[in-house]
């Protein structure tokens, strides 16, 4: 479960948040409420790009890369998804960007709405 990106806009208070001691404004609350709902059976991990780098070996280790965001964190999440797609991993993309405009995702298997 990925977190896009958020763009260096003024809502991201990306240059400010240092002065704050944090690393992000906005908690992946979407994917910690929809991870809450998967079966307990299902090994997962969140990724929040506005926190950490995602990796190759992490799109590896799992068999559905899940990306969500808005719409302005658009080019994050194709990006999370063409890159998971090129390592043969099903793709799914949810949050309020899909849900809104569904046809900005072409990368995504499933859009989850």
């Amino acid at each position: 479960m990925v977190q896009a990106e958020s763009p260096p806009t003024y809502w991201s208070y990306r240059y400010s948040l240092p002065y704050a001691g944090k690393a992000a404004s906005l908690p992946p609350l979407g994917l910690v409420t929809l991870a809450a709902l998967l079966p307990r059976r299902w090994d997962l991990r969140i990724v929040d790009l506005n926190v950490e780098d995602l990796g190759d070996d992490q799109l590896r280790w799992a068999d559905a890369v899940l990306v969500s965001g808005m719409l302005c964190m658009s080019d994050s999440m194709r990006e999370v998804l063409r890159r998971a797609r090129a390592l043969g991993r099903i793709t799914v993309a949810g949050g309020p960007g899909p849900t809104t405009s569904p046809e900005s995702f072409p990368e995504a298997h499933h859009l989850f709405q």
